[in-house]
This record gives C-alpha cells, structure tokens and sequence, in this order.
C-alpha cells in the first residue's frame, strides 16, 4: 500500500475512479516474483492540428495551449500511466520510478 504522500500525489494528478486497482501489486509470473510478464506502452501524445499550430505561432502561453489540447483529448504521460493502473494492466509499484521521476514535469 503506498504511502499518505504518494497517494496525495496521485490524487493530484489523476482521482482514482471507485473500485481503482491503485493499491493492488502485480499477479506475477512463472518466471519472477510479483510484477506483470510483458510490457506496456505509456505515452504522451500532442497532436498540433491548426488552431494549436496558429496558438503556437502566436506565441500563445503554455498554459492557454495547453488548456485547449486538453479539449481535444490531450492527456499527460502521467495521466496515461495512472489511466493503465486503474484499468489493472500495471501497479503502482512497477511505475512508480517513471511516474515520480523528478526529470518530468508534471504541470502543465
């Protein structure tokens, strides 16, 4: 079970929907202990289309382009990766390096 801190970071980032699988570790498999065999892709995507192009070229703030790539369905590497905990193809704990990781800005 994470930490209150890891699971205020969470919640900052992306509510748990109800009957989350956050707190579960992976089911594990023949040839290691806890975890997931295989692997996943997460990903962050931003599609420039015209109007984010002509904000862009406007030299629009981040935060307004921002603001209407989310409109479009733009959602964040962190958002992704908690989207596939919750859907129980990842743990917390397998992600955690990458979801935490200081390199990443989180805020938009």
């Amino acid at each position: 079970m994470p930490d209150p801190a890891t699971t205020a970071q969470v919640i900052q980032i992306l509510r748990p929907p109800p009957q989350s699988t956050l707190f579960e570790v992976g089911p594990g498999c023949p040839k290691c202990i806890g975890g997931y065999a295989g692997r996943r892709a997460v990903f962050e995507l931003f599609v420039v289309d015209p109007q984010l192009s002509d904000m862009i070229n406007r030299k629009c703030s981040r935060q307004e382009i921002f603001e209407v790539a989310r409109t479009k369905g733009f959602k964040t590497l962190a958002e992704d990766i908690l989207l596939n905990i919750y859907a129980g193809n990842t743990d917390l704990q397998s992600v955690s390096g990458l979801l935490f990781s200081p390199a990443y800005d989180q805020a938009a």
